[in-house]
């Protein structure tokens, strides 16, 4: 009989084995170690060490991105059901008949600690190394603030069994459980408040993920899925597109979630859980628990199963700081610098931020063209996303030489008493596209003074064109405040004395600022002038 017995599970071990060597090109099974113990749930502190839990127990780490594992002795007869790893040395898991565990040394060795309940803790968040709070069955809520050790119950108002919880920051906790049961505390735990779901839909152990303090999304029974945009308090029912129990969910970003539960679903969503899409995983059995951080997810389940997916797009070549002089230009083909073999994803790029030094033409990405167009130096942020939703941001450098250039100044003529300015900025507001873009418009313009010394009137005003960037040799005029700043005008210096007729000197490099006239705009008062004097 026991030969018989452990001819069936090698069976079974052999037909999970050769039905998931390498899922749908995008998840790979990890060859379970104990088939037939089932793991309930997985914590992943950093993108390179995870620890999973399951029944009988069963406690395996990984230091490799869950390539690798390594069963570990739990220390107990009792099966865990969650855990959470709030650092890569620190983890606290919970189980059955109340059972808490904790590790200091990355899930190598347990200490069993005493919850003071016997009922069954479906899951655990510790949003600090030193707080955490565990929920299970008649509305069961623990906390503890010494790193798992002791453990203080609290009242949650409801007799329902509560199957998840998630505390996105260390004062506010999401829980959900039977049937359709929701509660949120923002005093870490200790005060929680009963909200509306709107259903009976039981949300299933693992199944609350909340990335920021206002995104929520939980999943359950027959494909429910909800997202709460206000901490929990509302929520709206989305479609999933599957009728599956949904066991468990991770949310690495606010816009990114996976799902996972009965028969080898897996659903992913990039709009903060309101639209799904089927994943082809390839796997038939329950996929219970699941964490997902920047390099991919790792998802736990029955017969000892463990899947990974995904590596975030990598870095191949570094892109070496770029400089030249303005009007350079530069041409990166992305595609040499970044790659997703791994997953063979094909990889978008965007770049991130405004930028005054250098300009971009993305129009025939992945080659990116660059013009340097001002002198200085700035970091360009860009960031490179793959098919499935997973993104890097990368920074290289860019300098551009500062070249002195003589500016062409204003001219004052005291024959003619005019003042010609070659280039006057003045901005002006337009739409591009649907879009509002504030653009600098260049003009050259006549003032002559008709009326007295300090008094011009503006008598051609004609459009050059429009630029993007401010020039130090122009002239500004700021529609705010009504002035005129002309920084470099040229005026020659003459003399009447001991002569009838005008007679010039040295010419002067001056700046002048002038004020618009309110009831005259084309007359515009002088307020200011400074000369350099001759050498």
């Amino acid at each position: 009989m026991n030969a018989l017995k452990f001819l069936l599970k090698f069976l079974v071990l052999i037909s999970l084995f050769f039905s998931y060597p390498v899922i749908a090109a995008k998840w790979t099974w990890r060859n379970p170690l104990l088939p037939e113990n089932t793991l309930r749930s997985v914590s992943c502190p950093t993108e390179n060490f995870c620890v999973a839990v399951g029944y009988y127990p069963t406690v395996f780490t990984s230091t490799d991105k869950g390539i690798n594992w390594t069963q570990q002795s739990a220390g107990t007869n009792n099966s865990l059901y969650s855990i959470s790893c709030p650092t890569e040395t620190l983890c606290v898991a919970v189980g059955y008949s109340g059972t808490v565990l904790t590790s200091t040394d990355g899930g190598i060795s347990w200490t069993l600690r005493s919850s003071g309940t016997s009922n069954r803790l479906y899951n655990i968040s510790c949003p600090t190394e030193t707080l955490c709070v565990a929920v299970g069955d008649d509305g069961t809520v623990l906390t503890s603030t010494d790193k798992g050790i002791n453990w203080t119950q609290q009242s949650a108002g409801t007799t329902n069994s509560l199957y998840s919880i998630s505390c996105p920051t260390e004062n506010l906790c999401v829980a959900i459980g039977y049937p359709g049961t929701i509660l949120t505390s923002t005093d870490k735990g200790i005060n929680w408040t009963q909200q509306s779901a709107g259903t009976n839909n039981s949300l299933y152990s693992n199944s609350i993920s909340c990335p920021t303090e206002n995104l929520c999304v939980a999943v359950g029974y027959k494909g429910t899925v909800w997202t709460s945009t206000d901490k929990g308090i509302n929520w709206t029912l989305q479609s999933s597109g599957t009728t599956n129990q949904l066991s468990g969910i991770s949310c690495p970003t606010e816009t990114f979630c996976v799902a996972v539960g009965n028969s080898g679903t897996v659903l992913t969503s990039t709009d903060k859980g309101i639209n799904w899409t089927l994943q082809s995983t390839g796997a038939n059995n329950w996929l219970s628990g699941i964490n997902c951080l920047n390099h991919g997810c790792i998802v736990v389940g029955s017969w000892g199963s463990i899947l990974t997916n995904n590596t975030q797009p990598l870095v191949e070549a570094d892109i070496n700081p770029l400089s030249g002089k303005i009007g350079d230009t530069f041409t990166l083909n992305l595609a040499d610098y970044f790659e997703d073999s791994e997953d063979g994803d094909n990889l978008t790029y965007a770049i991130l931020g405004n930028y005054t030094v250098v300009e971009f033409d993305q129009s025939q990405l992945p080659q990116l063209k660059l013009t340097l167009v001002a002198g200085g130096s700035e970091e360009v942020t860009l960031r490179v996303t793959d098919s499935q939703g997973w993104s890097i941001k990368y920074a290289f450098k860019v300098a551009v030489e500062s070249v002195s250039v003589a500016c062409e100044p204003a001219i004052y003529s005291n024959q003619t008493d005019q003042a010609y300015l070659p280039a006057v900025e003045m901005p002006f507001f337009t739409r591009i596209d649907g879009k509002a873009v504030n653009l600098i418009g260049l003009y050259s313009a006549l003032l002559e003074m008709p009326f007295g010394f300090s008094d011009f009137e503006v008598k051609e005003l004609t459009f050059i064109q429009t630029t993007a960037t401010s020039d130090p040799c122009h002239a500004i005029f700021t529609p705010d405040t009504g002035t005129l700043t002309i920084p470099f005008l040229e005026v020659t210096a003459v003399t009447r004395y001991l002569s009838p007729q005008l007679i010039e000197g040295p010419v002067l490099t001056c700046s002048a600022t002038l004020q618009q006239s309110v009831l005259k705009p084309e007359v515009l008062s002088l307020i200011k002038y400074a000369c350099d004097l001759p050498v």
